[in-house]
């Protein structure tokens, strides 16, 4: 899946958590008491430190956000590939999505 925005943009960017369970069905994750990152590369696999901020919106239905700086996002650095990190209360780590990364295209203003 890709996103597309345009360098500068420092609205919220929202997602929900979905998990599959071991019979294929498919539900919300459930974050009470879990902690999130945001793992960012640029276009040539270089991690990039983001400013903006990571948070969960809403722990019981998995929605988390990420509200870039306006200098996180650049042209010159697209495509980012992006995995939340999401680490449990006893420090068990899972990332979203756990297969090909989120593609974030970012166009000149």
């Amino acid at each position: 899946m890709s996103l597309d925005l345009v360098q500068g943009w420092t609205d919220p960017i929202d997602y929900q958590l979905k998990k599959v369970a071991s019979d294929g069905t498919i539900t919300v994750l459930n974050m009470t008491g879990m902690t999130l990152a945001l793992d960012v590369f640029d276009g040539k696999g270089n991690s990039v430190t983001v400013s903006g901020t990571v948070s969960i919106v809403t722990p019981s239905t998995g929605t988390v956000r990420f509200a870039p700086a306006s200098a996180d996002l650049l042209h010159v650095k697209s495509p980012y590939e992006i995995r939340w990190k999401v680490t449990d209360g006893s420090g068990k780590v899972a990332y979203f999505p756990r297969a090909e990364p989120e593609k974030w295209i970012v166009r000149r203003p």
